[in-house]
């Protein structure tokens, strides 16, 4: 998938002009983004009344790296 790929060009970059303080950046904000989405997903989860465990996690996944491309039937990919 491409989100993958932008990671890594966006990362290389960021690491090649600010050397260590740029790594160190990335960590946090990469950190940041998941604090974020467990929390949207907890929500989600709980105000669907889910248990909050791994299954129930796993069994009703909504995270961002799914692909946010809807393919109509028939359509090449």
């Amino acid at each position: 998938m491409n989100n993958g790929a932008l990671y890594y060009f966006c990362a290389d970059e960021e690491t090649r002009r600010f050397d260590l303080v740029g790594e160190s950046a990335l960590r946090g904000h990469c950190q940041q983004l998941g604090l974020e989405r467990a929390k949207r997903q907890r929500s989600a989860h709980a105000a669907a009344g889910f248990d909050l465990n791994l299954k129930t996690l796993m069994d009703n996944w909504d995270g961002q790296l799914v692909s946010l491309v809807a393919i109509r039937a028939g359509h090449p990919d």
